[in-house]
């Protein structure tokens, strides 16, 4: 505000020069200026006048976002730890608690279905999310499980595009389950 109080031809001159570079409208050069403002004030501060606006506001958008993920990223890693114990391997499958926001949407992803919107309740511990691989193909995804630790209950095992799991990864769970109540898990 005070740049532009100051110096308003050179205000005027500088949003000219963006609204060429993007080709878009005058409005929409504010607008990503205001936007670009407000990451600023995120971030602690930079430069306020960027020679390419547009380019500038979408590193400043792609450096907030790692920010936000490396700060949920950190509870992930809380949570993954707090769920270790429920860590398993029989008949060639795994299940394991998910490792990071970006796995759970790829998770979400690959599988098509809506996990990612469960990344929240997660790492709140509202509910616990887990993978179920194959251990032959361990990075390709095979069930989505979610779990409620409180009463030791499967709420969903799901396949690709939330199908019923196969018959070997229900019998998985049912035995995990069954280990975990004969005390398996402390």
């Amino acid at each position: 505000r005070q740049m532009c109080m100051d110096e308003p031809r050179e205000m005027q001159k500088y949003f000219k020069r963006q609204q060429r570079k993007s080709g878009g409208t005058l409005h929409y050069v504010l607008l990503d200026y205001g936007d670009y403002l407000h990451q600023l004030q995120q971030v602690g501060g930079g430069n306020l006048l960027p020679d390419d606006l547009h380019e500038a506001h979408i590193r400043l958008s792609a450096r907030i976002k790692h920010i936000a993920d490396s700060e949920k990223n950190v509870r992930f890693r809380v949570r993954r730890r707090l769920l270790r114990q429920y860590k398993w391997r029989k008949n060639g499958l795994l299940i394991r608690p998910v490792d990071s926001q970006n796995e759970i949407i790829r998770e979400g992803e690959l599988q098509h279905n809506c996990v990612a919107g469960y990344a929240e309740r997660h790492i709140n511990g509202e509910t616990a999310i887990f993978v179920l691989r194959k251990l032959d193909k361990p990075g390709q995804p095979f069930c989505t499980v979610e779990f409620q630790e409180k009463s030791k209950t499967v709420v969903q095992c799901r396949g690709y595009r939330n199908s019923d799991a196969p018959e070997d990864a229900k019998e998985f769970i049912r035995l995990w389950l069954e280990r975990m109540l004969k005390g398996g898990w402390k």
